[in-house]
């Protein structure tokens, strides 16, 4: 990307920030080299990291994201409490079975562990545990556990069939794999607001064990 690109990207990053009301009273420092855009300052709260990096990464000319964001809660909190926070999270989802997950915590560090009936309840739970208070990251360690076994064919088709219907998403450049249900996406998009659009549709799939997304920006 040409300097006047990046500082004009830049810009844009810098104005989304702003005009985002989960994010808008946080200051960032944001640098851009070749499309790729480095992402720093310091949130009260994961949830808010997570909203000013999708923010940035959701423009159109974005090529990667390096996060530098820190978390610093304003008041520390045992993780007796942080566990209690993120139970009590999980159980208020309607579509998270709190009951086959385990959350342990050491210094607002999480870790979840268990299983999960599909990759969508995997992303649930992660995200849902990342909002809460107190947390300063989450290690998810929980086994996707499939109700129902479907040929990994029939699920490559469901894929490719989510991809070409996703809207702001050019597929034609994309492969999907399935082995055992272990599903791996890779080729090319031009910006990293596709790439994670894709890995987003997938979810959505039943009979998913794992997802890698290995889609390359270009």
């Amino acid at each position: 990307m040409h300097p006047d690109g990046d500082t004009a990207l830049a810009t844009k990053a810098r104005e989304a920030l702003r005009a985002n009301e989960h994010v808008s009273s946080a200051e960032f420092v944001v640098t851009v080299r070749d499309g790729r855009v480095r992402l720093e300052g310091t949130v009260p709260r994961y949830s808010e990291k997570l909203v000013a990096m999708e923010v940035v990464a959701s423009l159109p000319d974005v090529k990667g994201l390096e996060d530098a964001v820190t978390v610093e809660p304003p008041s520390k909190l045992s993780d007796t409490e942080v566990v209690r926070l993120v139970r009590a999270a999980l159980a208020g989802h309607a579509g998270i079975p709190e009951r086959n997950i385990s959350v342990a915590a050491k210094k607002g560090h999480v870790a979840l562990s268990g299983n999960a009936p599909s990759i969508l309840v995997w992303y649930a739970a992660q995200e849902t545990a990342l909002a809460c208070e107190g947390v300063l990251s989450v290690r998810n360690l929980l086994l996707v556990d499939p109700v129902a076994v479907r040929q990994d064919g029939e699920i490559v088709d469901e894929i490719v069939g989510l991809l070409e219907r996703e809207k702001h998403l050019d597929p034609s450049g994309l492969e999907v794999k399935c082995v055992d249900g272990r599903v791996v996406l890779s080729g090319w998009v031009s910006s990293l607001s596709e790439k994670r659009r894709a890995e987003r549709a997938v979810t959505r799939v039943h009979g998913i064990r794992s997802l890698t997304n290995a889609i390359g920006i270009r």
